[in-house]
């Protein structure tokens, strides 16, 4: 699994961007053998300047059948937005095995 990391609109963070790295390895770990690569977008929407609900974590998992997962995540904090995002990663990775166990979509 691949992990590609992008920060936009806020000063360069190297603890938030370990911070990230370490919860998505840990929470995409058991998923590892299904997903292709990762790509995450940490950013300020509205720069340092402005405050408010402008923090979005935008994580996409292209899966090694083809598929892709996107999800995007708005929050006041950022910690708060990355742990919002891999919750909803993590349903819909379980959402997408299941199905797979099951059978569904192949036929």
């Amino acid at each position: 699994m691949e992990l590609r990391m992008t920060t936009r609109g806020m000063k360069s963070r190297s603890d938030l961007r370990e911070f990230a790295e370490i919860k998505i390895t840990n929470i995409l770990h058991r998923f590892e053998d299904r997903i292709q690569d990762v790509a995450v977008l940490l950013q300020d929407v509205t720069g340092p300047k402005k405050k408010g609900v402008d923090q979005r974590c935008r994580i996409e998992i292209r899966m090694k059948t083809g598929g892709t997962i996107l999800i995007d995540e708005l929050d006041a904090a950022m910690p708060a937005a990355i742990a919002l995002a891999l919750d909803r990663c993590k349903a819909a990775l379980s959402r997408q095995v299941n199905k797979a166990k099951r059978g569904v979509g192949h036929g």
